[in-house]
């Protein structure tokens, strides 16, 4: 039976709201960037300007500006800047429900396959948490939770391929990726493992623990957005939840060979690891 969770939010609650409209020609600066009065901006040119607070986002769309664009710097970079707000840890990943009613988070560069691995076990019974960014709380007990995401993944053209699914509304113009609607798991679950998805020149599929401070260096990279810590001043604040987190989580990391299908291969290895 997994401990209570009374004492942190089901879900972060996030006011958004719809702000005036830019012209094409409004100078926007590219980043998060803090005001004279301290409020946050986050502006991407061509797009839109975000304002944030630990409450709200509001949105300056740039007109004419491509409004899937827009809706996916709002759901990343946007929400996540909240999120560090917020004293909440958002880290780069995607999660999965494990058997035992816990949880564990693929991490990874972009590219890594950190969706379509999630997406894979999925297909063999481990529902999904959340996608790309998995937001973690610690409870009163200091002990680790992550939230639900949304009800939906982002998937490129070759993994849909990969996967036998049917590709769903494109994330951007121009873009060979997806959105793929999949149900997430509606409570908070304790975060128990972390899987880093490795990309390099190794010849086979293997899984190694990741110890010493390299579980620390493993969270900081593996962050969301870990520049904006510095923008918001929260560097001591950050270090201090990764420090928590870290003895929390058994580590692994999966390395894969470049430019091979290996797919399976990842999912049979963490499936074992989870009997």
């Amino acid at each position: 039976m997994l401990p209570t969770h009374s004492d942190i939010e089901k879900r972060p609650v996030v006011c958004i709201d719809e702000g005036s409209c830019l012209s094409l020609d409004t100078a926007l600066q590219p980043g998060l960037s803090c005001t004279s009065d301290s409020k946050y901006i986050f502006g991407v040119p061509g797009i839109a300007r975000y304002d944030i607070t630990p409450e709200s986002v509001t949105v300056h769309a740039v007109d004419q500006a491509d409004t899937q664009a827009v809706q996916l710097f709002l759901w990343g970079s946007a929400v996540g800047t909240v999120l560090h707000l917020r004293g909440i840890l958002p880290l780069h990943g995607s999660t999965v429900r494990l058997p035992d009613g816990t949880a564990a988070v693929f991490c990874g560069h972009s590219g890594a396959g950190k969706s379509t691995t999630v997406t894979a076990l999925g297909q063999r019974g481990l529902a999904c948490v959340a996608d790309d960014v998995s937001a973690i709380q610690f409870d009163a007990q200091g002990q680790a939770w992550v939230y639900p995401g949304l009800p939906r993944t982002k998937l490129w053209g070759h993994a849909l391929s990969l996967l036998a699914l049917a590709p769903g509304q494109q994330i951007r113009e121009g873009m060979d990726k997806y959105y793929f609607d999949m149900p997430v798991c509606p409570e908070p679950l304790r975060l128990t493992r972390l899987y880093e998805l490795n990309v390099n020149q190794e010849a086979e599929v293997s899984a190694q623990p990741i110890g010493g401070m390299g579980r620390i260096t493993t969270l900081l990279t593996h962050t969301y957005r870990p520049l904006f810590v510095t923008t918001l001043g929260l560097q001591a604040a950050h270090m201090a939840r990764v420090a928590r987190l870290a003895p929390q989580l058994t580590m692994k990391r999966i390395s894969r060979p470049r430019g091979e299908s290996t797919l399976q291969k990842i999912v049979d290895l963490v499936t074992q690891d989870f009997e």
